[in-house]
């Protein structure tokens, strides 16, 4: 299958890459170092030179806090460009793929968030996904949004890089430990997409990917913590904090769990506890540090 990769440097995009490119496939893959992905006549060029069967968009603004002051760009970025997407690749019979949010929720839920739960996002980051999943929803019908959460991986800039980061400066932290999720390895995400692609799945829609089970922040910063303790790393203090106590410019949902009952019915890989595999990262000789 020909398949064009839009936003190859960002966490999932690398992974995306690495794996979609091992595996029998044409890939052709860019960035916004490339060309500015809001030319849309030069996304159209570069898109038609391709002519791929499936666009992949893992192009994001992911700067929540930011987003409250660059709404603009923000919107444009997650809501627009897909827009567009869905409308190109609608015309020219092309499946999409999409990669959407945990927080176009409120975190207002007791319950795990499913697909078709209502969206109501508390800040301007999750509204602009939100915008994103409804223009691909009513302008293609042959797309896969896939939510995902708390994504992490062995690149900088994640959580889990920042905790591995203050660990070796030997600096004591503060995590917030009432927002609930699930951490999610950009690997996964990457294994996910893979496994859709070549078993010719028409079974298009909205999918939680994540894996089973939820944390705290805090929690998930004690696991990744306790593991490298294990390999006489640096002894570090983590204190709990409540979120209302950090000045952020961007409101949190407080609980943003991911229902993946639907991803699991339909995909060939063994989800399992979102534990395992950050044990994966953290195995691999070259993680991070």
């Amino acid at each position: 299958m020909k398949i064009l990769l839009l936003g190859n440097q960002g966490q999932i995009g690398k992974d995306l890459q690495k794996i979609i490119a091992n595996d029998n496939h044409v890939l052709s893959s860019c960035s916004k170092k490339d060309f500015n992905f809001l030319n849309y006549k030069a996304l159209t060029y570069h898109v038609s030179s391709f002519n791929p069967q499936m666009i992949i968009n893992a192009a994001a603004y992911t700067k929540v806090d930011e987003a409250e002051n660059n709404k603009e760009l923000s919107y444009q970025i997650n809501a627009k460009l897909p827009e567009f997407l869905a409308k190109y690749c609608s015309d020219k019979g092309i499946v999409l793929i999409h990669f959407s949010s945990d927080y176009v929720f409120s975190g207002a839920s007791i319950d795990p968030y499913k697909e078709d739960s209502e969206m109501d996002p508390i800040n301007y980051y999750g509204y602009s996904k939100q915008q994103g999943d409804l223009n691909i929803i009513q302008n293609h019908d042959k797309y896969f949004i896939f939510r995902t959460s708390w994504v992490y991986s062995e690149y900088e800039g994640n959580f889990l890089a920042k905790i591995i980061q203050s660990i070796d400066n030997n600096n004591n932290l503060k995590i917030v430990d009432d927002q609930f999720g699930v951490p999610t390895s950009s690997h996964f995400i990457a294994k996910v997409v893979l496994d859709i692609i070549n078993n010719d799945k028409t079974c298009f829609g909205i999918y939680n990917v994540v894996p089973n089970g939820n944390t705290s922040w805090y929690e998930f910063a004690m696991y990744i913590y306790n593991k490298l303790k294990d390999n006489d790393t640096n002894s570090i203090k983590i204190s709990k904090i409540s979120t209302d106590k950090l000045d952020l410019a961007a409101r949190r949902p407080l609980y943003s769990v991911l229902d993946n009952d639907k991803l699991r019915n339909i995909s060939k890989i063994q989800i399992k506890d979102w534990r395992y595999y950050v044990d994966q990262l953290l195995q691999k000789d070259n993680y991070i540090r």
